[in-house]
This record gives structure tokens, C-alpha cells and sequence, in this order.
């Protein structure tokens, strides 16, 4: 295996490949780089283990492009994505490094975009195809994609489309493939589906995976605050004002939750937009131009729509929502210290996920420190410092000339210098602090209590929203609703679920509620009595809303357990 002190001056690379690398700025390949570029020019099938920001898609991309026959017109490299933000990611470091290849192209084929402008595109022969799993069928569906002359199959983030339901999909692609030919899949975990995948449709392939401890970034800094939901947007307006962050990303963990977060911060004047699946291809096209473009201060998304987010210069990183499964804390947060710059994630955690942060320690292999809530006198200070500093700059830099006959006016007045120098500054100083903060008291955060070590029983009535215990509590437990909105539960049409998870899984009422609320955008009063066995769990809910439930938790995970809900016999 190659060592990542070589450079890719030293890989037998062409010499326009060569040079389309050292325009980007690569010198040195990242450790999955050095692993996989030989054993893809090898034509080895491959199945690669990396995480978000360690440079796969140069990983595969180099190599494909190195392998193509530059003299035959024919479509002969097949990479399916699982979005259609990432297709158009890999297909622009594509088009990046053939730059200096005149007869090479690359096209992005994906859903919510013209299908007339597509078969256009296809018919210019393009050697590359990069798309998602459900257009792709459709083209070759249409006879408008041949894959004839395929020679390479690239699956990337290979899990996150076995996760969206894609397998089918891939499948049916993968046996309409030449026998020979070379498959490479890339994933960030090895789940048993990614283990079929490989046997039914790889040839003996080579297993490169990154070591745990480089999972999370060390040029990340990680704090995590333990909060009530009510003030995870104060908090977050604080750490936004103390730091003067110019670009930032927040994760919720679905739709909705990450259009109430936009709507909720477009009132306090933050320069804000959102990205899920239910927006259009061109709204979100014109979402991610306005934020790499720096007019945009904060996007909001979810995991899913994330997923192709390619912007080196993302300072934080916010999960506004901690997300179910630990992987996708380590995509979140990998969006930041990219390209040797330092990043900070901010965890906002209520009493409930106490549980999926030690999951997520654990995973990461890192210790997420309590981060100190800032006060309106600290963020006070830190703005005056800050705007001291532009203002000794920007009195060395610029050239001042108007402002002198403003100020000869006025100490013709009778005015000295200094009092009208502090009346301005007074005034500067006033605004320094936003709106949005002037009105705040000081955050009571659940941060100043020690939640790490309170005792579980107390955390759980607390979490349900029983109060204190008095002596007969535990005799009325059985007749007391499980969560606040079972108080309000209707019992008249109710549907009872079976989940295939329980007890053994480590998992809890509030894990239950939790998932099912955020995951599908339910109040707690559409959910009733929740029963935890030892493998698997009973849930009423109203039966109007029994069949979403059902559907969007299929592809939903409870303490990183994969779900799924059916009708109880």
C-alpha cells in the first residue's frame, strides 16, 4: 500500500491529468487516495470505507479518468450517487480534472431536472455519467443510456442509498452490466446489505478502510450543550453573535423541523436559507449558488440533502437536532476544518439523548466537551474588541476626507475632538450587540446542572413530564400518561404498531417518541401508551397518521438500530 508522504507527482498519472491535479491545488493524496489510486488503475474491485471530507471522490475520480479509452465516444464509467446534490459534486470534480482533455465529458443525470436536456447531454457521448439510481434506470429504460461499453461501475455513499430504499434500484442497474468489467463502492459503513452487495456483484474485491481514530477531524473543535428545546435558538443566537461566524451549516432531522428553524431565524434578521428534498432541483441549485457565493450567513438541511455540500470554508457547524445515528454525526460535522482550517461543531442536547451522545463518543472515538454558554456582557466585549481592531485597521488603510470638514464644522461649534470622537464611538458601541440579544435575560441553560452524572431515574421523570415523585407515585405510575402528549391522546381510532426494537437494544420510551416525532413531524399527542418488551416494542398511535408512520420510519434509525413499524396482529 502506498504512503501518504508520497506526492501525486509520483503516481502514473498522465501528464494533462497531472496538471489539472496541480490546479486544485492537490500535492499530497489523503490517506484513502494513496490506498485506492493504485489498485483502481490495477482494475481491482474495491470496496472503500471512508467518511465524509477524506477525499474519496478524487479517490475514484483520478484512476476512472486515467482508465478511459480517450479515442472511443462511448459512455464507459457508470457512478451512481444517492442525491442529486453529490451527482453534480462528482460530476464538477469530473469536469475539473478533464480540463485539459478535449475529447473527455462528463454528465450529471438525476431527478427534478428536464429529461429533454438530459438525452441531450447523452447524446453528446459523454464518457462519464454520474447519476442517481431512479434517473438512471429511466435513461436506460428510454434507450437514451447504453451501458454496452461500460468498464467501470463507481457506487458512492453505497450505504446512504441502501438506506434510501435504492437497492432494488442498483441492483437492477449492476446486472444489465458487462461481466467484465471493474466495480468499486465507496461507504462510510459496512452494513450486512453493503456485504451482499459486494458478493453478488464483485470479483474477489479489496477491502481499504480509514482507521477509526481519523474519523473526526482533529482540526474540529466539538462542545455540546445540555438544553431545553425551548432554548436552543437563544443559544444559538449567542454563539452566532459572539463569534461572528460568516458561513455556517445547521442540521435538523427533518423537513419541517428545518423549515421552522429558517423561519425562526429570518425573524432575527440572520441571512438564512433551508435544503431538503422537498424543494425543487433549480430552488436548491440557486440555495447552494447564493451560499458559496457568500450571501447566505447559514443553511440549514437535512442529512440527506447535505449529502454533495462541497464548501471549504464552513467555520461551524450547528446540530441544532442530534441525529439518530452516530455516522451522521461524523458527516455533519466533517462539513467543517476542511482544507487545513479549524472548525467547530456545536451539539445541542436535550435531557432524553443523554444515551445518543455516549453512543456517538463511543462511535467517534472522542470525548465532546460542555461547552460555556455566553454571556450578554462577554459577547459585549468580544464585539467591542472586534470592532476596535477593524477600526485601528481601517484608520491605518483609508484615506479620509469628507469626515474633516464635518469635524471643522463642528469645533467651530465649540466641540473638542475627543467629546465628539466618544459620541460616535458611544453610538457604534450600542449597536455592536443585535437586536435579537438586547431583548434576551440571561439563558437559563441546562448546561449548569451536571447531566452527565445525574441519576437516570430522575432524568426519566423528568423526560416524561411526571414531576417529583411523592410517595404514591410509583402505585399511580400505571394509570399516569408516558409522555405529555399522551395526555391529550385521543384513545377512540387507534392504531396499534409493532417495532422491531426493544429492550436488548438499549432502547427507551423517549428514544421511541423521539424518533417517531422528529422523524415524521408529529406532535405528541398523536402518539399514546408506548410498551417496551425485551426485542421488540408496542406503540399506539391515531390511526390517521398510522400509515405515515409506517413509511417514513422504514428508512429511520433508533439508537443506530435500522426500524421498522407494521400493523400489530
Amino acid at each position: 500500500m502506498l504512503q501518504t508522504e508520497i506526492s501525486f507527482q509520483d503516481l502514473p498519472l498522465s501528464a494533462s491529468l497531472q496538471q489539472a491535479i496541480a490546479d486544485m491545488n492537490f500535492t499530497h493524496p489523503t490517506p484513502i487516495q494513496a490506498a485506492i489510486i493504485p489498485l483502481f488503475l490495477q482494475g481491482k474491485d474495491i470496496i472503500g470505507q471512508a467518511q465524509t471530507g477524506t477525499g474519496k471522490t478524487a479517490a475514484f475520480a483520478i484512476p476512472a479518468i486515467e482508465k478511459l479509452d480517450k479515442t472511443e465516444s462511448n459512455t464507459q464509467t457508470l457512478i451512481l450517487c444517492p442525491t442529486r446534490e453529490l451527482a453534480v459534486q462528482v460530476a464538477d470534480e469530473c469536469k475539473k480534472l478533464t480540463q485539459y482533455e478535449d475529447n473527455i465529458y462528463a454528465v450529471a443525470i438525476y431527478g427534478g431536472d428536464s429529461m429533454e436536456k438530459q438525452i441531450k447531454f447523452l447524446k453528446r457521448n459523454a464518457q462519464i455519467v454520474v447519476g442517481t439510481p431512479g434517473r438512471v434506470l429511466d435513461h436506460i429504460r428510454r434507450k437514451t443510456l447504453s451501458l454496452a461499453n461500460i468498464t467501470t461501475v463507481i457506487l458512492d455513499e453505497a450505504d446512504e442509498m441502501l438506506n434510501m430504499g435504492f437497492y432494488e434500484d442498483i441492483s437492477t442497474i449492476l446486472q444489465q452490466l458487462p461481466e467484465e468489467r471493474q466495480t468499486v463502492l465507496l461507504s462510510a459503513t459496512m452494513p450486512k446489505p453493503i456485504v451482499q452487495l459486494a458478493k453478488n456483484f464483485q470479483n474477489d474485491p479489496e477491502l481499504i478502510k480509514i482507521k477509526a481514530q481519523e474519523l473526526t477531524n482533529t482540526s474540529i473543535e466539538q462542545q455540546c450543550f445540555f438544553v431545553n428545546e425551548d432554548k436552543k435558538l437563544p443559544l444559538m443566537l449567542r454563539l452566532i453573535a459572539l463569534n461572528d461566524y460568516s458561513r455556517m451549516l445547521a442540521f435538523c432531522n427533518t423537513k419541517q423541523r428545518v423549515d421552522d428553524l429558517v423561519e425562526m431565524l429570518r425573524q432575527h434578521q440572520i441571512p438564512v436559507e433551508g435544503l431538503h428534498g422537498d424543494m425543487s432541483q433549480a430552488q436548491r441549485n440557486m440555495v447552494m449558488k447564493r451560499f458559496k457565493a457568500g450571501q447566505l450567513k447559514l443553511l440549514v438541511a437535512t442529512d440527506v440533502a447535505a449529502r454533495g455540500i462541497d464548501v471549504n470554508d464552513i467555520e461551524a457547524v450547528f446540530n441544532y437536532d442530534l441525529p439518530f445515528d452516530p455516522e451522521y454525526y461524523v458527516h455533519r460535522i466533517g462539513r467543517t476544518g476542511r482544507a487545513g482550517k479549524n472548525g467547530v461543531a456545536y451539539s445541542f442536547i436535550l435531557r432524553k439523548e443523554k444515551g445518543r451522545l455516549r453512543d456517538i463518543e463511543r462511535y467517534s472515538q472522542t470525548n465532546v466537551q460542555e461547552g460555556k454558554v455566553p454571556s450578554l456582557e462577554e459577547i459585549k466585549k468580544q464585539k467591542q474588541i472586534n470592532w476596535l481592531e477593524k477600526l485601528i485597521n481601517d484608520l491605518k488603510n483609508t484615506e479620509i476626507h469628507t469626515a474633516h470638514t464635518i469635524l471643522s464644522h463642528l469645533q467651530t461649534q465649540g466641540f473638542e475632538n475627543q467629546q465628539i470622537a466618544a459620541y460616535f464611538i458611544e453610538k457604534q458601541a450600542q449597536a455592536l450587540i443585535p437586536d435579537y440579544l438586547s431583548t434576551q435575560n440571561e439563558l437559563e441553560i441546562e448546561a449548569k446542572e451536571n447531566f452527565r452524572s445525574r441519576e437516570r431515574g430522575d432524568r426519566d421523570n423528568r423526560e416524561y413530564g411526571r414531576g417529583k415523585e411523592d410517595k404514591n407515585s410509583r402505585s399511580r405510575e400505571k394509570s399516569k400518561p408516558q409522555h405529555k402528549g399522551a395526555k391529550t391522546f385521543l384513545s377512540h381510532n387507534t392504531t396499534r404498531l409493532f417495532l422491531n426494537v426493544g429492550k436488548s437494544q438499549r432502547v427507551s420510551k423517549g428514544d421511541i417518541l423521539g424518533a417517531i416525532t422528529n422523524e415524521v413531524g408529529l406532535k405528541g399527542s398523536q402518539i399514546g401508551e408506548i410498551d417496551i418488551y425485551e426485542k421488540f416494542s408496542f406503540v399506539d398511535v391515531s390511526s390517521e397518521v398510522a400509515p405515515q408512520i409506517i413509511k417514513t420510519m422504514s428508512k429511520a434509525r433508533i439508537k443506530g438500530n435500522k426500524v421498522y413499524f407494521e400493523i400489530a396482529e
